[in-house]
């Protein structure tokens, strides 16, 4: 199975963190006469962790030289060990710490082997007492390594106790009947000796990923079995070193590292290569990944077969726990007795599916021998085909034939895939349980083929078999999420840092298929060798009968042969005589018909055709058709008569190599070119290749002139074998060559005369297309549009530019159009515009039309040249724009930003002025001006707050976002609620309100027309004498029928329509407004005196908003005045929708209006 890996999970082997950037080498060439290979890599702190430069403390590392075995390097803690610090032993000869028997046993060894004496027993000088250690020797580059740990002997070295010490799990892995059985033993044996925590067995698959196939563990740990890591945990650096020490101890992995001196090996002047050092030092980043999975102490056994790395055993413990080197010693041999297993029990697994495949093999063999050809017989028995390796599907192309058997891809998709496979592979077998990884195009089809094998029967004539696996989709189980990345921590001295997160998590697996066992792949190299034994005793026999029928056949041909010759003569005389008569005829009549049909018709495509056909019928040719050569070196067939069976070239283009210049120009000349079999020799082999194609054996080429030029090619071709062409074949066709070349010429000058008439009528019909087009979009356009001639007169107006200027069509031909300009832009205008007319350029401009009403539009004017196809300038054509609106509300933006600018400024300087008053002290000792200070400021800030709260509503209302809610409404309630509002703001004036109720409904927002009411009635109390009174009164009237009492609103629609409306009157007897104020007292910031914001505290922009209310109500608002006696305000409001008439009574449908 092939899987997208991701990570590694809990097992303590994974050295590296999961990154394509870790700076991984592998040195493999050879160490002075060493079969050592160096290995480089770089752990997560940018050491390389072959040669850390330190040790783990539970024993002493010794470097020496060779011969004399004098101390180079030693680890810093010997005081501990040995008794002596480190500078006291460099440069000491080894034999002042140890015995003479001893050196000479490795100096021995330096010369043999060093496996042969490891371990080492040795009594070590202490001191004048002498200490055990197990020692370990192997050499590294130029130098010696000796490894010291104290010795705990828990197994005797005696050979009977160790013999009967791993006698019995040996037997038990013997007694296991399958590979799983056996894994799960070796892990609970293991577990039971050292005494950890969890004990797992890996293994890894082909692709270099792995599984826990085996896991003994506490009971209070979480399960591992069956979680998967990916390849990348464990790089090809990491998995030498596994490789060359196949046991792996780390007793604490909070250990505090021993360091060596001095530093750098004294030889090499490098860091020591402790590749081969069981003390070796850990890479941080393993130690790190380790305390995020709460291990405190781990030994790994490699387990190898066929020297490759099968999969190893990962011990765990939760605490510290120091393992003697005799125990490590025979965990190590019992992982080398379980690899001893693996081969057995793996065989023993597929013995039963391996017989199955040897029955299989034998009946289909002997279907195969026993078929009449090799195709047939591999198709016969689609079952066992696709049994012989266990697949779904199948695909067999041999002898030119192809089939698909079961479930397979498209045939064009086999096809391709046969390509790719054969210029990836040079091998007999070509297979994956991963199809589309390697060849994407699979991805496609990976349902039914996400796994392939292929077998190559024979490679020149591309014999092959194609068996497909379909896709099998595999959930898969993680310990950690793969995706979590690796992170740099620290800065100055970073380092990389494992994952902290072991929490289980699933990945599907896709685009695979079950992988292809040795058993299937053995089964189908043996059909391959099946099959050519067969293919040979066959051939031996086909030889041996070919023989005897050839003896046979030479005595009977030698009797007929004398007869046949006689009688073939006189046929021969007579067929001759008789079809040079036929030919004759068919010459004259095919000639004379088609002569008789150009003159009839002027109709090439069927001259032609009509030509070919009698050709091939008389020629009796596979194929004859008309070769037109065109001007690029490119030609193809125009016409063509094909017998049937044999492929079409009809439209077929034809590349310029398959007719070179050269040939061309001897075609021209009158070369006549036959061939009688494209395989004598006489062409080139690229010729013959592409004749092939075409299905030509032999041809007869004529060449057809017109105007001294090569028109075409008059083609016979002859498809199904070789041809001798006669010499009244060639005169036929030069005949309808010169034929054929008076119908094209005829022709020709026809489809000229007929193209011309074409394009004259097309291009007429585009012009009055085109020209009513444009006057339609002219005619219609919003922009006003006109257009010069080269001079700049204008000989064109739309009516939008004819209504924007205030012109007619006639009146703003030529210059007319300039009596309508404003004289004090006539000038600059047209000294800009002709400026950008004499370099042919666009122009822009703004310019003043004066109506002939006397009002003036602003507009702006775009001008762009227009030229010919030859390109010379025929005019100008513009458009004309009215932006007199815009101007106007620009203009009034500037206003209405001057004014609020201006009406803010006054009540925050009066605050401002007032509390800085008071800040300052001023009035500290004058109490009654200070509180009056404050009364300003706050009487501003209510004022500031009315303008803003004004300003909010009017724009609301004046941008339509808000939507009044209108409902049926009772005028005298509206009234009176109004009244109530400001009843006490009029006692405090002394005025008096008087209302005269009118109980009719109309249709409004109610709390619109209170704020309307309420703001009429504010103003007239504030601007009426104390003493006096205003009037709030309301009155039924009718559109149409009765006399508004504001004769400047006569375009109203509630008046000049039949629906009845209610007229509200709000009465004062104060100061009055002068006539020129009456209008523009509605607008925004118009008060009749400046002072009255100040004086009477308004906004000036109360009216404004009960003008925009009444609008939205569809009424009217309006103003009357004599100054001196008063003002009157009035506005309307419709009737409900729903309401009834009668005469000018108007009555709610509900209460009539005496209720």
């Amino acid at each position: 199975m092939s899987v997208v890996w991701k990570q590694h999970v809990e097992t303590g082997i994974s050295l590296f963190p999961r990154t394509n950037k870790l700076p991984i080498q592998i040195d493999m060439g050879r160490n002075n006469n060493t079969n050592q290979k160096t290995i480089k890599a770089i752990d997560g702190g940018c050491k390389p962790i072959h040669s850390p430069g330190l040790i783990q403390p539970h024993g002493v590392l010794l470097v020496l030289n060779e011969p004399e075995l004098a101390i180079q390097q030693v680890s810093r803690n010997t005081l501990q060990f040995l008794g002596l610090r480190p500078r006291e032993l460099l440069n000491k000869k080894l034999e002042e710490l140890i015995d003479a028997q001893q050196i000479e046993i490795i100096k021995q060894a330096l010369k043999d082997n060093f496996e042969r004496i490891n371990p080492l027993v040795l009594n070590v000088k202490n001191q004048g007492n002498a200490a055990i250690f197990n020692g370990t020797i192997h050499r590294s580059g130029k130098s010696i390594i000796l490894e010291l740990e104290p010795k705990i002997a828990e197994i005797s070295s005696n050979f009977f106790s160790f013999y009967h010490f791993v006698k019995a799990p040996i037997d038990q892995m013997q007694k296991a009947r399958t590979l799983d059985e056996l894994c799960q033993l070796m892990a609970r044996e293991i577990r039971n000796t050292i005494g950890f925590d969890r004990v797992m067995i890996y293994r890894f698959d082909r692709d270099g990923s792995g599984v826990v196939v085996a896991e003994e563990k506490a009971e209070h740990l979480m399960p591992l079995l069956g979680l998967h890591y990916p390849a990348s945990d464990i790089p090809k650096s990491a998995e030498q070193l596994y490789m060359m020490n196949l046991l792996r101890f780390i007793p604490d992995v909070n250990y505090q590292p021993v360091k060596l001196t001095p530093q750098r090996n004294p030889v090499t002047k490098c860091p020591l290569d402790m590749s081969l050092s069981v003390l070796r030092g850990v890479s941080h980043y393993h130690i790190d990944y380790l305390r995020n999975m709460g291990v405190a102490a781990t030994m790994t056994i490699s387990l190898i077969r066929d020297r490759q790395l099968w999969g190893m055993i990962a011990c765990h413990h939760q605490t510290p726990k120091y393992i003697s080197y005799e125990m490590r010693t025979f965990c190590e041999f019992l992982g080398r007795a379980m690899v001893l297993e693996l081969g057995a029990k793996q065989e023993n697994q597929d013995l039963d599916y391996q017989l199955k495949l040897k029955s299989i093999q034998s009946a289909f063999f002997e279907a195969i021998s026993q078929a009449d050809n090799l195709f047939d017989g591999l198709i016969a028995d689609r079952d066992r085909l696709l049994a012989l390796v266990g697949a779904q599907g199948a695909a067999v192309y041999v002898e030119n034939r192809f089939v698909c058997l079961g479930q397979t891809p498209a045939a064009a998709d086999v096809r391709d895939l046969m390509v790719w496979v054969e210029n990836q592979n040079q091998q007999d077998i070509f297979y994956t349980d991963s199809l589309p990884k390697l060849y994407p195009k699979a991805e496609q089809f990976k349902d039914v083929a996400s796994g392939l094998l292929l077998l190559s029967i024979a490679k020149i004539r591309q014999h092959c078999i194609l068996w497909f696996r379909s896709e099998r989709i595999q959930t898969v189980t993680w310990k950690g999420n793969p995706n979590q990345q690796v992170t740099v921590e620290g800065d100055r001295n970073s380092h990389l840092s494992p994952h902290n997160s072991f929490e289980l998590w699933q990945e599907r697996v896709r685009l695979t298929s079950l992988p292809w066992k040795q058993c299937e792949i053995d089964s189908a190299r043996e059909l391959r060798n099946a099959i050519v034994g067969i293919v040979l005793r066959k051939a031996d026999e086909l030889a041996q009968t070919k023989v005897q029928l050839e003896v046979r056949v030479a005595e009977r041909t030698a009797d007929l042969s004398q007869a046949n010759d006689q009688l073939q003569y006189e046929l021969a005389q007579r067929q001759r005589a008789e079809e040079a008569l036929y030919q004759q005829v068919e010459r004259e009549r095919l000639i004379g018909a088609i002569a008789q049909h150009i003159r009839e018709s002027l109709n090439l495509t069927e001259i032609l055709n009509t030509a070919v056909s009698e050709v091939q019928a008389l020629f009796q040719a596979d194929r004859v058709l008309v070769y037109r050569v065109w001007s690029n070196g490119t030609g193809s067939a125009i016409a063509e008569a094909t017998a049937p069976g044999w492929i079409k070239v009809l439209d077929f283009v034809f590349p310029e190599e398959v007719f070179p210049e050269e040939i061309r120009q001897s075609y021209l000349e009158g070369r006549i070119y036959a061939l009688t079999d494209r395989d004598n020799g006489e062409i080139l082999p690229c010729l013959v290749d592409f004749l092939a194609q075409i299905q030509v054996r032999a041809k007869l080429v004529i060449p057809i002139i017109q105007h001294d030029s090569l028109w075409g090619l008059l083609i016979a071709h002859q498809c199904s074998q070789p041809r001798e062409w006669q010499a009244w074949e060639i005169s036929l066709l030069q005949q309808l060559a010169n034929q054929m070349a008076i119908a094209i010429q005829q022709s020709e000058l026809y489809q000229k005369l007929q193209e011309e008439l074409r394009e004259r009528q097309r291009v007429e019909n585009a012009l009055r297309q085109s020209e009513a087009l444009f006057r339609s979009l002219s005619e219609s356009a919003p922009i006003g549009i006109f257009r010069t001639d080269q001079q700049g007169q204008w000989i064109y107006t739309n009516p939008r530019c004819q209504a924007i200027g205030g012109f007619s069509f006639e009146a703003a031909l030529g210059n007319g159009w300039k009596r309508f300009t404003h004289p004090e832009d006539l000038e600059e205008f047209c000294h800009q515009w002709e400026a950008a007319a004499a370099e042919n350029q666009e122009f822009v401009g703004e310019i003043r039309f004066v109506r002939r009403d006397g009002t003036v539009r602003f507009c702006r004017v775009r001008t762009a040249p227009v030229f010919s196809a030859m390109d010379d300038l025929t005019g100008h054509v513009g458009t004309v724009e009215d932006i007199t609106e815009s101007q106007a509300i620009a203009q009034m933006k500037n206003e209405f930003i001057s004014i609020v600018s201006h009406e803010l400024r006054t009540p925050l300087t009066a605050i401002r002025g007032s509390l800085g008053l008071l800040a300052n002290g001023v009035y500290d000792q004058k109490p009654q001006r200070g509180k009056r200070m404050l009364e300003i400021a706050a009487t501003q800030t209510d004022r500031l707050v009315r303008l803003v709260n004004d300003i909010l509503d009017l724009g609301r209302l004046e941008s339509g976002r808000v939507t009044l809610a209108k409902q049926n409404c009772d005028a005298a309630a509206l009234m009176l609620q109004s009244v109530d509002a400001m009843r006490v703001n009029a006692e405090q004036n002394q005025i008096t309100l008087s209302v005269n109720p009118l109980n009719v409904q109309v249709w409004a927002a109610p709390d619109s027309i209170v704020q309307t009411l309420t703001n009429l009635i504010s103003n007239a109390i504030k601007f009426s004498e104390p003493g006096s009174t205003v009037w709030l009164t309301a009155e039924l009237a009718k559109g149409g029928t009765q006399e508004t009492r504001n004769p400047s609103q006569t375009d109203n629609a509630i008046q000049n329509s039949n629906q009845g409306y209610v007229l509200f009157q709000i009465k004062d007897q104060g100061r009055g407004i002068p006539t020129n104020k009456l209008e523009t007292i509605f607008g925004q910031f118009q008060q009749v005196d400046a002072s009255d914001s100040r004086k009477k505290g308004g906004t000036g922009l109360g009216l404004a908003i009960c003008r925009s209310i009444i609008q939205q109500h569809g009424g009217q608002i309006w103003a009357e005045s004599i100054l001196g006696e008063g003002s009157c305000f009035y506005f309307t409001l419709p009737l409900p929708p729903d309401r009834s008439c009668k005469g000018h009574q108007y009555y709610d449908n509900e209460t009539s209006a005496g209720d």
